[in-house]
């Protein structure tokens, strides 16, 4: 369990100076030549006097603090490595009693039992949610895909020439241009859609054939290229 920092420095707070105290009782020992001494700590262990003088005080300290801290699930953990590694711990502290955690453990159970349903109810939750969002950034993200897909594809087909023929000439129904214009892009955006017509000239005599926009009347003088034509059909 992620445990916040400032409630790892309260549970510290509440057991520090009792495991201080433990870690100077079980040291010492190291460094004491005394058989009698030595011989008197073999006793205590035997007789479980270090558990209930050191440990247990320590242990109740500990256990406390993460009810105090309403730390039930990690309480939980604690309790089941402290059954389990029993033996270890009796090795090194000797005869260990943990009847009144046994039994808190007990009146415990409903509520880690309960905490443990609504977390995980609250873990499926936000898996859910995350699983939702992760759909959502997804499906965005192929939108996104597809609209740039899309909008490519629009912009390499206004690019690109369709040629009619009429009375021999060639020309793009988009843009106007004739067989030289091939070379540039053709400018479908503009909204233009031309077909052949006879053109007179300002004093009213036939002019030629050329490409007319059906839509609004422009004139393609399709002979000259001019790739900067920007006139928009209205």
């Amino acid at each position: 369990m992620n445990i916040p920092f400032f409630i790892k420095l309260n549970i510290r707070d509440d057991v520090a100076n009792l495991a201080y105290d433990l870690i100077n009782e079980i040291s010492v020992p190291e460094f004491l030549n005394d058989e009698d001494l030595l011989d008197l700590i073999e006793m205590e262990k035997e007789d479980g006097e270090i558990y209930e003088r050191s440990v247990k005080p320590l242990l109740k300290a500990f256990f406390n603090s993460l009810e105090k801290n309403n730390l039930y699930d990690t309480w939980e953990e604690n309790y089941l490595a402290l059954i389990k590694y029993k033996s270890e711990l009796q090795d090194m502290f000797g005869k260990m009693d943990l009847k009144e955690f046994d039994t808190r453990y007990k009146e415990l159970k409903s509520i880690i039992f309960n905490l443990n349903k609504e977390k995980n109810v609250k873990e499926k939750q936000i898996a859910k949610e995350l699983a939702d969002k992760e759909k959502q950034i997804a499906k965005e993200k192929a939108d996104k895909e597809k609209q740039l897909a899309k909008e490519k594809a629009e912009l390499e087909k206004n690019k690109t020439h369709e040629y009619s023929v009429s009375n021999g000439i060639h020309y793009c129904k988009y843009c106007g241009g004739g067989e030289t214009w091939r070379k540039f892009d053709c400018q479908r955006e503009l909204g233009h859609k031309y077909t052949l017509r006879r053109v007179q000239n300002k004093i009213g005599f036939d002019y030629s054939f050329k490409p007319v926009c059906n839509n609004c009347g422009d004139i393609r003088h399709y002979c000259q290229p001019d790739n900067d034509y920007k006139f928009k059909c209205k």
